[in-house]
């Protein structure tokens, strides 16, 4: 249902990837995209619920991080995507996996949470090596980056909460009605 919004991924890799001017970032950032191409294709083949939500919250939020990709330094872009969106990733699927450990996405989840773990590792490798005159803007844009995530998970719980109350309040309606007509 939120997959497009999590599809904003490959977009924002995309637009990091035509955006890159510096060839020291060439390898990280295409082999990062490489990585990312056609798992929207694989979660939503695992699904028979998918479909399309327009929700303003979600368009902002989701778009910030594309926006970042065209007024970003090069090593801003690597602390936003690596250390901040990865990072985030890493520990959203810790949590996830074992709830949907029987369900038809786990192969998706499992795939990803091993792809996180080594984006986090270029990341970290990648500014180990570089010159840090811009060391707190990192912190920064890290931290704007989790802020932002924070407001796409938050809605995105909202949204399946309101969505789950609705259709169990439908159930129960049509259980009743059943009732009163049997």
């Amino acid at each position: 249902m939120y997959m497009v919004h999590f599809n904003k991924h490959k977009l924002f890799e995309l637009v990091r990837a035509s955006t890159l001017n510096e060839k020291t970032y060439e390898h990280m950032t295409l082999s990062h995209l490489e990585e990312e191409l056609g798992h929207n294709r694989q979660f939503k083949a695992n699904r028979d619920d998918f479909g399309e939500v327009f929700d303003p919250v979600l368009e902002v939020a989701s778009n910030w991080f594309i926006s970042q990709m065209y007024t970003a330094t090069e090593l801003k872009k690597v602390a936003l995507v690596h250390l901040g969106v990865a990072t985030s990733a890493v520990f959203f699927y810790k949590h996830i996996k074992p709830v949907l450990a029987d369900s038809p996405t786990k192969e998706y989840f499992d795939l990803h949470s091993v792809l996180d773990d080594e984006h986090v590792r270029m990341g970290y490798d990648f500014i180990a090596n570089a010159d840090l005159d811009e060391g707190r803007t990192l912190f920064g844009i890290q931290n704007k980056g989790w802020t932002m995530l924070m407001t796409v998970m938050s809605r995105i719980a909202d949204l399946t909460f309101y969505a789950n109350n609705i259709t169990n309040k439908s159930k129960t309606q049509q259980e009743h009605h059943d009732e009163v007509m049997a």
